[in-house]
């Protein structure tokens, strides 16, 4: 009589070590199909995306279409390279898939914005412009501050230029994010890119260019007590209750440099934080002191800014002159 022999079990302890370990090899596997660059572009680019529908009340998985159609329409208004953008809804794309959700990015619509921001970038041909101190100080010139538009306009560049914000952070500023030292102001920036809170530093200075008594004047004049900073001005006079719209930054900055003579369409509001940071550049300020006030955590996009303001510093093409 054959007897066979009794089939030996693993124990469940060790079939779920062993399925725990696989798991985390095929993870492992699916990171490394893409390089590090790649990895940590995709989730930062992520992160913003998170934050930004945090920041609105809206659901950043499962996203909604809609949803993905307003971020990139966004990133589109704040001047992002159509790569950047293309590469920010796959980011979204390849999370909905890990997490096994429908991804929104085939979604028709978000392909026809996609495509229709692809043909409005690739038409605008003239590169927005940083507005430096000159550039500055000619739109501010420029403004009619016997109005209370114009106060208003002269303390949002002056200040946007100063705290070196994007446009969502200078419009969702508040009363209670300005805060009076004995040297000049501490601003309170809500970061619309990372959700962070960060701290800068506005030193008085004694000019007709001086942010905070631009504020001041502003303030005083508008009667803000409380609330948003900057608000709707009608022709009359009265003053909105709600803050500005992010696109509005663009509008202040393109009339005031129609007014001092510019071409309005070399500029666009992210013009203010590209223009201080490449104003420090030609002033000698260093790396670190740029990325204090932009609230960057790597160098490469401040040091891009400050070299452009340096261009014609210690220029070898100055050898000319010697003949």
């Amino acid at each position: 009589m054959t007897h066979s022999s009794p089939s030996v079990r693993p124990s469940t302890t060790l079939v779920d070590t062993k399925l725990q370990q696989l798991i985390q090899d095929a993870r492992s596997h699916i990171d490394h199909a893409r390089s590090d660059n790649t990895r940590r572009a995709y989730d930062s680019d992520w992160r913003s995306f998170e934050n930004w529908c945090a920041a609105y009340e809206l659901d950043s998985l499962p996203a909604e279409a809609a949803t993905v159609i307003l971020y990139i329409t966004d990133l589109a208004n704040d001047g992002y390279k159509f790569s950047t953008i293309r590469r920010h809804v796959s980011s979204i794309s390849i999370r909905h898939k890990l997490m096994q959700h429908p991804s929104p990015a085939r979604d028709i619509h978000v392909i026809a914005a996609l495509d229709g921001i692809a043909r409005k970038i690739g038409k605008m041909s003239t590169p927005k412009r940083a507005a430096e101190l000159d550039y500055i100080a000619m739109m501010v010139d420029a403004i009619d501050t016997s109005r209370l538009l114009g106060l208003r306009d002269k303390a949002m560049i002056l200040l946007g230029f100063a705290t070196a914000s994007r446009r969502s952070e200078l419009v969702r500023l508040t009363t209670k994010d300005i805060e009076r030292k004995a040297r000049g102001i501490v601003v309170t920036i809500h970061a619309h890119k990372t959700n962070e809170i960060l701290r800068k530093g506005i030193v008085a200075v004694h000019s007709d260019y001086c942010p905070i008594r631009a504020l001041d004047e502003w303030i005083e004049a508008s009667g803000i007590t409380s609330g948003p900073l900057f608000r709707a001005v009608n022709r009359y006079g009265h003053i909105a209750d709600t803050a500005l719209t992010p696109q509005v930054v663009a509008k202040v900055v393109k009339r005031a440099a129609e007014a001092a003579g510019l071409n309005p369409d070399e500029f666009a509001g992210h013009s203010l934080r590209s223009g201080i940071v490449t104003t420090s550049g030609q002033k000698g300020f260093n790396i670190q002191a740029g990325m204090k006030q932009t609230g960057h955590k790597t160098p490469g996009m401040v040091m891009r800014y400050q070299q452009e303001g340096q261009i014609f510093d210690n220029n070898i093409s100055s050898m000319l002159g010697d003949l």
